[in-house]
């Protein structure tokens, strides 16, 4: 296998160009990690601040001078016929009589070809470029055309083997998700209930108990209509409007909340975006005593997501499970404090299931890009109610029946990883030889 140095079969392009106004141009996207090129935008050249750019063309190799110890380099695909860039991206022309693009390709794919970035990048830690003379320097093993041909073959045949077991675990990752939806729509309905119910006789909540305790100061809510009542529900259930279970909710606060500024924590979406609370990377802020007590918490208390440039976060929630009093909460969260008939992690489940989710996303409102719901919509919601020794029986179940979903999407989590990791070993071990 000869050695050969990258200059020997790369070559430096310097097409220039000045943007001129009235012209359209392609931008691009080169991504770290070798994650590829792609096309970023087409922009006026009235709208480009750098007017001396160069051209890259399709089927070019080009490398980010600032991030190439990071992965960002790549070949141009061939339908960016060509697009403009500036002086912090290099592209070359590769000699096709010396080197296959797909060889190419695969070859600065694998962490020895980052090693040679790494190594020929200068300058203090957060500022290390590529010095291109040192790049282009260096030696690599260069097999010939024939064999760089069969290395691409065994890659190609290793990739489909790959990409095919990758397929099936992320279809079962697909599954799985779609088992938790069904499992949880089957718990509000009473299916995974229907022996226990029929060993633990119980009473129908009284809905004029429910707003007896509703401390809320409100309109009475409407009546569910029949098409609103989406599944028949089992004897002593009830069809309620989530706010007829509330004892009260309310907005969190809009005062503006810094690291290390302020004595009273507040919590905001990233502390209650996965479900449960991270107490994680806290902003602060300081509170009169009425503030305070206003927009307090309490044990059970629900905090649900109402604003959020994601609709599938709108309405998301996490209960409150602290004891502590020191805690309050962000303006973009609704504190939703349910009554004593309310079993707070049953009513964080049927958050979670299709039924009130579609609800949730069909009538969902969008503000410049950021998705809505108002108290008075999630007040509005209906809401099976089971009586409350049967909410925690389904809580329960729910709770063994996830943590066996957990467990296996744990497992495929680890099988995807070994899967990305059994990739690297093989590019590794073929271009070793």
């Amino acid at each position: 296998m000869n050695v050969k140095k990258i200059k020997d079969f790369l070559f430096r392009v310097r097409d220039t160009l000045q943007i001129q106004d009235e012209e359209t141009y392609k931008r691009l996207t080169i991504r770290i990690r070798h994650q590829g090129v792609s096309l970023r935008d087409e922009a006026r050249g009235t709208n480009i601040g750098t007017k001396s750019q160069f051209w890259a063309k399709g089927g070019q190799f080009i490398v980010s001078k600032i991030d190439a110890r990071w992965g960002a380099f790549g070949i141009i695909p061939d339908y960016i016929d060509k697009a403009i860039i500036t002086g912090n991206f290099w592209t070359y022309e590769i000699d096709t009589k010396q080197v296959t693009m797909e060889w190419f390709h695969f070859f600065t794919s694998t962490e020895q070809f980052v090693q040679i970035c790494k190594f020929a990048s200068t300058g203090v830690t957060n500022r290390q470029y590529l010095d291109e003379k040192t790049f282009l320097n260096l030696e690599i093993p260069l097999p010939s055309l024939v064999e760089q041909e069969a290395i691409v073959q065994k890659i190609k045949g290793f990739m489909a083997t790959h990409s095919q077991a990758k397929a099936q675990i992320e279809a079962l990752q697909t599954d799985l998700k779609a088992y938790r939806k069904s499992i949880l729509q089957e718990a509000i309905k009473g299916n995974f209930t229907a022996t226990w119910r029929a060993n633990n006789p119980t009473e129908k909540i009284d809905l004029k108990t429910l707003k007896k305790e509703n401390t809320k100061k409100q309109k009475p809510l409407a009546a569910i209509k029949i098409d609103e009542m989406h599944f028949e529900l089992p004897q002593n259930w009830s069809w309620v409007r989530l706010g007829e279970g509330l004892e009260n909710i309310k907005y969190g606060t809009s005062k503006k909340c810094e690291s290390n500024f302020g004595k009273t924590p507040v919590l905001r979406i990233p502390n209650v975006v996965l479900g449960k609370l991270n107490l994680e990377d806290l902003k602060y802020a300081d509170f009169t005593e009425e503030e305070r007590k206003d927009i307090s918490l309490n044990v059970g208390d629900l905090l649900l997501i109402r604003s959020n440039g994601s609709k599938n976060l709108v309405g998301k929630t996490c209960i409150y499970d602290n004891e502590s009093k020191d805690f309050l909460y962000a303006g973009y969260l609704i504190r939703i404090r349910p009554v004593h008939h309310f079993n707070s992690y049953y009513l964080q489940y049927v958050f979670e299931t299709p039924f009130i989710r579609n609800q949730i996303e069909a009538p969902i409102r969008t503000t410049t890009g950021v998705h809505n719901i108002n108290s008075t919509e999630i007040q509005n919601l209906p809401f099976p109610l089971p009586p409350l020794t049967e909410q925690a029986e389904i809580v329960r179940i729910l709770e063994e029946k996830m943590a066996t979903i957990a467990a296996a999407e744990e497992q495929l989590k680890a099988l995807l990883a070994e899967q990305s990791l059994l990739q690297k070993s093989m590019m590794q071990e073929v271009f070793r030889g």
